[in-house]
C-alpha cells in the first residue's frame, strides 16, 4: 500500500516544476482553444482562505487565488481514494504551511492558475488532470474498458495487471457503486469479493503515462467493475 503512495507522490513531483509569480484569474480555458501556453510552478506557502472553487495562499507579502474547483487523488497515510474540492476542509485548513504546484496557462494576454497539488508532512493531494493540463506526464487518456487480473483490493483501491501486455494498473474504487441486483453499496461493502487472481473487466476514465513509474503506466478512475470469475457488477452511482 505504501508503495502505491508513493507512485502518486513521483507522479506529483514530476508535475511540481519550479515556481513563479502568479497572478490570479479563474477563467478555465477550453482546451481547443488557440494560443495557449503553459507554465508548471511549485513552492511553499500558507493558505489563507479555503473556497468553493479557490485556494488563496500567501507568499511572503503576495496574496494568490488559484482555481481548485473538480476532483483530486489523495494519499495520506495508508489511505487512498479520491474527493471534490467541497471535501477538501477534511484534510487541510487555513494557516497551514504546505507545498503547492500549479499551472499558469497563457492565453492571448490572460494568465490564468490553476492548482494541480498541495503536499504537507502527512497527505498529498493531486487534482484529477485533464490532458492538455499535464502534457509532460500523460500520454493520453479517456474513456475505455479492459479485461486485467486482481493483484490486490484496498479500501480506495485496487492493483490489477493486464497479463497479455504485461502492464500494472492502478484503478481507484473509492465512494459508493451500485450493485446489480443488490442496490447501493459502499466499496468497502463489496471489496472482499474481488480477491488476488480474479479476473475482471474494467471501464473508466483512463491516464497513460509517458513513463512508467514505479511500475505503474495506467491509473484508471473507474465507473464500472465486472468480476468475470463470479459475476459480480459495479456501476459508478
Amino acid at each position: 500500500m505504501r508503495r502505491t503512495i508513493l507512485v502518486l507522490a513521483l507522479i506529483l513531483a514530476v508535475l511540481a516544476i519550479g515556481l513563479a509569480l502568479l497572478i490570479p484569474s479563474l477563467a478555465v480555458p477550453h482546451p481547443r482553444e488557440a494560443n495557449i501556453r503553459r507554465r508548471l510552478l511549485r513552492g511553499s506557502v500558507i493558505i489563507t482562505g479555503i473556497g468553493e472553487k479557490t485556494l488563496t495562499v500567501e507568499r511572503g507579502n503576495e496574496t494568490i487565488e488559484l482555481y481548485a474547483g473538480g476532483s483530486w487523488i489523495y494519499a495520506r497515510g495508508d489511505e487512498l481514494g479520491v474527493i471534490n474540492w467541497s471535501q477538501v476542509t477534511d484534510y487541510i485548513s487555513v494557516g497551514e504551511n504546505v507545498t503547492i504546484a500549479a499551472t499558469v496557462i497563457v492565453r492571448n494576454q490572460s494568465r490564468i492558475p490553476v492548482l494541480l497539488h498541495i503536499e504537507k508532512p502527512d497527505l498529498t493531494l493531486t487534482r484529477l488532470l485533464p490532458r492538455y493540463l499535464h502534457p509532460g506526464v500523460v500520454r493520453r487518456s479517456g474513456l475505455r474498458g479492459f479485461k486485467a487480473v486482481v493483484h490486490y483490493t484496498g479500501e480506495k483501491y485496487m492493483i490489477a495487471e493486464i497479463v497479455k501486455r504485461d502492464l500494472k494498473v492502478l484503478i481507484l474504487t473509492g465512494g459508493n457503486w451500485t450493485k446489480a441486483g443488490d442496490g447501493v453499496v459502499s466499496w468497502s461493502e463489496v471489496m472482499e469479493e474481488f480477491n488476488s487472481g480474479d479476473n475482471v473487466w474494467i471501464y473508466g476514465r483512463i491516464a497513460i503515462l509517458k513513463m512508467p513509474i514505479a511500475g505503474f503506466k495506467v491509473v484508471v478512475l473507474s465507473r464500472a467493475i465486472i468480476n468475470i470469475d463470479s459475476g459480480v457488477s459495479l456501476v459508478r452511482g
